[in-house]
């Protein structure tokens, strides 16, 4: 068991956190966040979420059902000791899927690079975006978008937004 196996089971669950329980981030600190697990550590989840305790105890079995390891989840809340989550924070690696991306940033200042990064599925969601985005563009912000992902790749995706015979849905 490793960060990365931990964060994957998080990232691999973020929608269904999102949907079905309302979360708005979930992250690994501790231990295993900081690369000093043992085979006796526990795995420590911090989550934002309402105060709903059902939901926190399914978020933690789901979570110790796929990875097989004890679950320590802590919620925020007003109460939490400062030492706690000065711990936390020195630690937490919080989980991203790429619609968190695309509401944390300013689309013009966005680093686009994360689009062309994405798995196929999500890809093509992501693309249509970016299509729809550079459509509403004016020359100079897609000049400056050029000198800085490259203008081979920005000028494929307006050519495809504007002269695709494969329209993406």
């Amino acid at each position: 068991m490793n960060k990365e196996i931990i964060l994957n089971c998080l990232k691999n669950n973020l929608q269904q956190f999102k949907e079905k329980y309302n979360i708005e981030q979930i992250g690994l600190f501790g231990s295993y966040a900081r690369d000093e697990a043992t085979k006796e550590s526990d795995i420590d989840i911090f989550v934002k979420m309402p105060p709903k305790i059902f939901d926190m105890f399914a978020i933690k079995d789901l979570i110790e059902n796929e990875l097989g390891k004890k679950v320590d989840l802590i919620r925020e809340h007003t109460h939490i000791k400062p030492l706690l989550l000065k711990r936390i924070n020195r630690d937490i690696i919080y989980v991203k899927d790429i619609y968190d991306e695309l509401y944390l940033h300013d689309p013009k200042d966005y680093t686009f690079n994360c689009f062309w990064q994405t798995p196929f599925p999500a890809k093509q969601k992501v693309t249509l975006i970016i299509r729809n985005y550079l459509g509403t563009m004016n020359k100079q912000d897609i000049h400056t978008l050029c000198k800085k992902f490259g203008k081979d790749r920005v000028l494929q995706e307006l050519n495809n937004k504007y002269y695709s015979t494969d329209k993406l849905n």
